[in-house]
């Protein structure tokens, strides 16, 4: 049976409640966040770690205490162990959750132990690196539209001027559950705009 956290796109089973970015309709599912995509799950949960962090949250200890607290039927030591065991933090180590590296092994772990599952299978690393870029992590690995389009511009600069105009439609293309053939007419579109771009700058 597939679990609640990946019927609902929702890596970290994020309780309801919150206004988050992307979430689906309805907004919660069996108590949970539902989101449009696990990208926007991924966002929330490491939106999550970067307001814990501004409050002093700075070791796995910390974290999952409040993340699964025993009064709400968690067995919290357990879940500590299971994240320090694949992170290779000590519990009361002080880890740094606004950096890619301590926040992905970090998400990584606890995702694995809120489905009971290995990652990637209802994951993806690249959407858990979309969904910390889009939450502020400054050195998560940009998202797959900014890599088509920095590669684009850097051809002679010659069509850096139309990447603002195909950003939206290479974004909106990887980014949002379309069907293979909608991703690949929008990614079709955005490439046809940066080049018109190009050429009307050189106009």
């Amino acid at each position: 049976m597939i679990p609640v956290c990946a019927r609902n796109n929702n890596p970290l089973n994020l309780r309801g409640g919150q206004p988050y970015e992307g979430l689906s309709t309805p907004a919660v599912v069996d108590g949970f966040c539902n989101f449009v995509s696990p990208v926007f799950g991924f966002r929330a949960a490491i939106r999550n770690y970067i307001t814990k962090s501004d409050r002093g949250i700075d070791t796995v200890r910390k974290l999952i205490s409040e993340w699964a607290p025993p009064d709400d039927n968690n067995d919290t030591e357990a879940y500590i162990a299971s994240v320090c065991k694949a992170t290779g933090f000590k519990p009361d180590e002080v880890i740094a959750l606004k950096t890619w590296d301590v926040c992905s092994r970090v998400c990584y772990a606890q995702a694995e132990v809120e489905s009971g599952a290995p990652f990637e299978t209802y994951w993806k690393q690249s959407d858990m690196a979309e969904g910390a870029y889009r939450a502020g992590i400054v050195d998560a690995p940009p998202p797959a539209s900014k890599r088509v389009l920095a590669k684009a511009a850097a051809v002679g600069g010659a069509l850096s001027s139309g990447a603002g105009m195909a950003e939206p439609y290479i974004s909106t293309a990887l980014q949002q559950p379309h069907s293979q053939t909608v991703q690949i007419a929008l990614i079709v579109v955005g490439i046809a705009l940066a080049v018109f771009g190009a050429f009307r700058s050189k106009g």
